[in-house]
C-alpha cells in the first residue's frame, strides 16, 4: 500500500519508475514467489482454458491482442475455486477464511475459445486477473479497491469481461466497492462488458430463495436486468448463478460452467474498456 499514489514512498520513487518496472509495483518479485503445485481437480480431463503461464509477471504490450478478464469481490465468495475449475488446474489457493487468501493481484495465461455473436468459437489468448478480496483483513475494503484500480492503471491494460463474483448476503460496504469499480470502468457504457455471478448456488435451499437472491443482487449493485444479445435471437442474462458442489463429477462441473463460458467469453460488440495512468475509457 505504500507505493500507492499519495504514499511517502510511491509519491518517491515514482518519478524513478518507467516501463515495466511500473508494472511490477505491489507484486512479489518472481525469485520469492512460492508456487504451490498445480494439480488437475479432474485428472486427465481439459478446462475450458488452457494453462500456458501461471502467475505470469503483469501484463505487456502483446497483451493488447489477448482477451482480458478481471475476476473481483468480496473474500469467501469462490473466485479462486471458478477460475480453478475453468482452467482444470489448481492455479490459485482455495480457502474459507477471514482474509483473502489471493495477497496480490495475479495474472493467469491460457488459451481458450472466445465467441462472436453467431456463438462461433475462436482460439484466443485469454489473461485471467486474479484481484484480492474486498474484506481482506489486513487492509480497509476500500485500500483494497484503490490496490485494484492502481495496478489497472500501471498496467496500461485493454479489459474484455469483468466478472464481480458474490456469494450469501451482500454486505453493503461489498456493493459500494463494487459500484465504485464499476463506475471507474463506466458500466454504464457498455454494460454487457460485465458479468454478475452470484456464486455457491448449491448450498441456496430452492429456486424462490435464489431468484430473490439475484433481484437482490441485481438490485444492491444498481446493475439492472442486462442481457447479452447473440444472432439468431439467444440472450443470456448477465446476473446469474453457479454453484458447483464439491463432490460434482467432471460432467456435472462442465455443464454448469458452460452457463458460465458462453457469456464469460462472449466478444460480441466492438468496445473495450482502456485503463491507464489517466483515466479509464472506452475504446472502439
Amino acid at each position: 500500500m505504500q507505493m500507492l499514489p499519495g504514499n511517502v514512498i510511491g509519491n518517491t520513487f515514482a518519478t524513478y519508475m518507467m516501463g515495466q518496472s511500473k508494472k511490477l509495483i505491489n507484486q512479489i518479485p518472481a525469485e520469492l514467489s512460492v508456487v504451490d503445485e498445480i494439480r488437475p481437480p479432474y485428472p486427465g480431463q481439459q478446462g475450458f482454458l488452457s494453462l500456458t503461464i501461471a502467475n505470469k509477471q503483469g501484463l505487456s504490450a502483446s497483451d493488447e491482442s489477448a482477451y482480458n478478464v478481471v475476476v473481483a469481490g468480496p473474500t469467501g465468495a469462490g473466485k479462486s475455486s471458478i477460475i480453478n475449475k475453468l482452467f482444470n488446474q489448481t492455479v490459485t489457493k482455495e480457502a474459507s477464511c477471514a482474509h483473502s487468501v489471493r495477497r496480490e493481484i495475479a495474472v493467469f495465461e491460457g488459451t481458450g475459445l472466445v465467441y462472436n455473436t453467431y456463438r462461433r468459437g475462436q482460439s484466443t489468448t485469454v489473461n485471467i486477473i486474479d484481484t484480492i478480496g474486498f474484506c481482506d483483513s489486513f487492509m480497509e475494503p476500500e485500500e483494497v479497491v484503490a490496490l485494484i484500480k492502481h495496478w489497472l492503471k500501471v498496467q496500461d491494460v485493454v479489459i474484455d469481461k469483468v466478472v464481480f463474483v458474490l456469494a450469501g448476503r451482500i454486505e453493503t460496504v461489498h456493493a459500494q466497492n463494487i459500484k465504485d469499480l464499476m463506475k471507474w470502468l463506466n458500466f454504464g457504457d457498455h454494460p454487457t462488458r460485465f458479468l454478475f455471478v452470484y456464486n455457491k448456488a448449491d448450498l441456496v435451499p430452492d429456486e424462490s430463495t435464489m431468484q430473490t437472491n439475484i433481484a437482490e443482487m441485481a438490485e444492491s449493485l444498481e446493475t439492472g436486468f442486462q442481457q447479452l444479445a447473440f444472432h439468431g435471437g439467444l440472450a443470456v442474462d448477465l446476473n446469474m448463478t453457479l454453484g458447483i458442489s464439491p463432490d460434482a463429477t467432471y460432467e456435472e462441473s462442465q455443464n454448469i460452467l458452460q452457463s458460465l463460458a458462453l457469456p464469460l467469453f462472449a466478444n460480441v460488440d466492438n468496445s473495450r474498456i482502456r485503463v491507464n495512468l489517466n483515466r479509464a475509457c472506452r475504446i472502439l
